[in-house]
């Protein structure tokens, strides 16, 4: 009866493989590439962000759909920031608002749309507006 090679574990001395350290080598490179293309990409100047400070919600019945995906013009100057689209909740149910170019607002952070489920499960939405530390007067527009 012919001796039969039984594997029973890893054989060393025997070249089976990259040499050692050299596997390592790629994840480490593609790591690297992933965040230099990162920090080279271009960013689109967005405006400081807040909470929601004087706003009233609104009662909602259900949550709105996915965001849009949008294409970004160029910017239509230096002092430019970009407002993202969201859905806005109108009587008949929600409506996209496109996204745009706008100024900053002195003293004002700008407070991005959004949904809040309560303990008891009503939901209530908060439109996209600018906000300072100064409460809204009645001239005042989003």
């Amino acid at each position: 009866m012919a001796a039969s090679k039984m594997n029973n574990g890893p054989s060393f001395g025997t070249s089976s493989g990259p040499p050692p350290g050299r596997g390592r080598l790629a994840p480490v490179l593609l790591a690297g590439i992933t965040l230099l293309i990162g920090a080279c990409a271009p960013r689109v100047p967005v405006p400081p962000t807040g909470p929601h400070t004087h706003d009233t919600p609104e009662l909602v019945p259900y949550p709105p759909p996915p965001a849009r995906v949008e294409l970004i013009p160029p910017t239509p100057g230096p002092d430019a920031l970009w407002i993202d689209g969201h859905w806005m909740w109108t009587a008949g149910g929600y409506a996209w608002r496109a996204g745009g170019w706008e100024q900053a607002r002195a003293g004002a952070d700008y407070a991005p749309a959004t949904m809040v489920r309560r303990s008891n499960g009503e939901l209530l939405y908060y439109v996209g507006s600018w906000q300072s530390d100064e409460p809204p007067t009645a001239g005042d527009a989003e």
